[in-house]
C-alpha cells in the first residue's frame, strides 16, 4: 500500500510595494489611493461634463417653463381681478356720480396691480429651488449589471 504523503504548499504573502511612491506595503501609505482618487476625478470630468450640462440645459429650460406658466397663471388671474375692479370703480362712479371714476382711484388701482404682478412673480421666482429639485429629480440614470472585466480595455 502506498502512503500518501500530504504535501502542504507554503503561503508566502507577497504584497507589492506602492506604485507610486515605492514604499514597501507595510508602510500602508495613501498614494495610490489618491491616485485612484484624482484618476476617477479626471475621468468624471471627461466622460460626465457633456452629461451633467445636457440635464443641466434641460432641467433650466424646463424649469424657467414651469416658472413663466406659472406666473402667467397668477397674473392672469390677478389682471381679472383688477378688471373686475375698475368695472367696479367706473359703475359706482356713474352710479353715484354720473361721471367716470376719479383718476386718483384708477391710478391706485394700477398701483395695487403692479404692486400685485410684482409680488406674483417674487412668489414665482422664489418656487425655483423646489421647481429644479422637482426637475433634477426626473432624470434617470442606469448603471450596467454588474458584470466581468471587460476585455476591450485597452493595455
Amino acid at each position: 500500500m502506498y502512503t500518501r504523503e500530504k504535501h502542504r504548499k507554503s503561503f508566502i504573502r507577497m504584497d507589492p510595494d506602492c506604485a507610486i511612491c515605492h514604499a514597501p506595503a507595510t508602510h500602508s501609505c495613501d498614494c495610490e489611493a489618491k491616485g485612484l482618487e484624482a484618476a476617477v476625478q479626471q475621468a468624471e470630468l471627461r466622460m460626465m461634463e457633456s452629461v451633467y450640462t445636457e440635464i443641466r440645459t434641460w432641467v433650466r429650460a424646463h424649469a424657467q417653463d414651469y416658472i413663466l406658466e406659472y406666473f402667467r397663471l397668477l397674473t392672469e388671474r390677478r389682471k381679472a381681478a383688477h378688471t373686475d375692479h375698475v368695472e367696479q370703480l367706473t359703475a359706482s362712479a356713474y352710479h353715484y356720480y354720473h361721471s367716470p371714476p376719479h383718476p386718483g382711484q384708477l391710478q391706485a388701482a394700477q398701483a395695487a396691480l403692479k404692486r400685485g404682478i410684482d409680488e406674483d412673480w417674487q412668489s414665482s421666482v422664489q418656487r425655483y429651488p423646489e421647481v429644479l429639485e422637482y426637475f433634477f429629480g426626473l432624470v434617470e440614470m442606469n448603471l450596467p449589471q454588474k458584470t466581468t472585466l471587460p476585455s476591450k480595455i485597452r493595455h
